[in-house]
């Protein structure tokens, strides 16, 4: 006799399990609202035109869907509404971790809703422990944020699998109306073997890890940092930004 599925993230069996958004519905509705329609998503064989992004999972149990992620999710919004709204002057100390928790979480569940059970993903099973045991992004995460002007895609959202000289970890980008939110999880201390694009350091601010100097930004962890940028990324410069990272993570 089994004891049915358990969660992904408190490991709990032969408890109710319920349907988690990877996208929240107060994140759609500002896309699709910004969009001036409807999403447009593609189903194996089938084009689907939907109000909301339907990107669900049902290996989370109740508990934890309804308990601390909502509160992940209710506080996120707080702080990223004002950015895809253009209100934003600043985002404090606070806010950093709040968009770089969030964006932990979007990763983690959208692996979810991506692989079966039996598939490998890109995040291991002891990082959803990690995470629940401890709601902060891993000790090797680095988190940009960055502006962007140009044309808007509703949701541009990207994982890939890092597996050089044998380690693990992986590498994530998420695109949404003017914000630009990056995932990499590497060691802070070699600060990332990456080519980065021309005047990227210009185009980004640092989320996590709360470091003085992290690629020679002029960062202060204890104080807010000014958004938007100096420079954002256009629709070409996130092109060869996107190329860099896949060619980054196949290598």
């Amino acid at each position: 006799m089994t004891s049915g599925p358990s969660c992904a993230f408190c490991g709990r069996s032969g408890i109710k399990m319920s349907q988690e958004h990877v996208f929240p519905q107060w994140l759609s509705r500002n896309g699709s609202r910004r969009a001036g329609g409807d999403y447009i998503m593609e189903r194996g064989a089938k084009t689907i035109t939907t109000p909301l992004i339907e990107v669900t999972t049902k290996r989370v149990c109740k508990d934890c869907n309804t308990g601390w992620l909502s509160r992940i999710e209710t506080g996120a919004k707080a702080v990223l509404e004002p950015l895809l709204d253009d209100a934003a002057t600043s985002i404090t100390e606070v806010d950093r971790w709040i968009i770089a928790r969030w964006f932990t979480k979007t990763i983690l569940t959208a692996q979810l809703a991506i692989f079966s059970r039996s598939s490998v993903g890109i995040a291991s099973d002891q990082s959803y422990r990690n995470f629940y045991m401890r709601p902060f992004p891993p000790d090797n995460a680095i988190i940009l944020i960055s502006a962007y002007v140009g044309p808007i895609p509703p949701i541009d959202f990207k994982m890939g699998a890092v597996t050089a000289q044998g380690s693990r970890g992986f590498r994530a980008f998420f695109h949404f109306h003017r914000v630009v939110l990056t995932f990499f999880s590497a060691d802070p201390d070699n600060q990332i073997n990456f080519p980065w694009p021309r005047d990227f350091h210009t185009a980004c601010r640092l989320l996590w890890p709360p470091r003085r100097g992290f690629f020679d930004l002029d960062n202060d962890p204890t104080l807010p940092c000014s958004w938007p940028p100096p420079c954002a990324l256009n629709e070409a410069a996130i092109k060869e930004y996107q190329r860099r990272m896949k060619e980054a993570v196949e290598e």
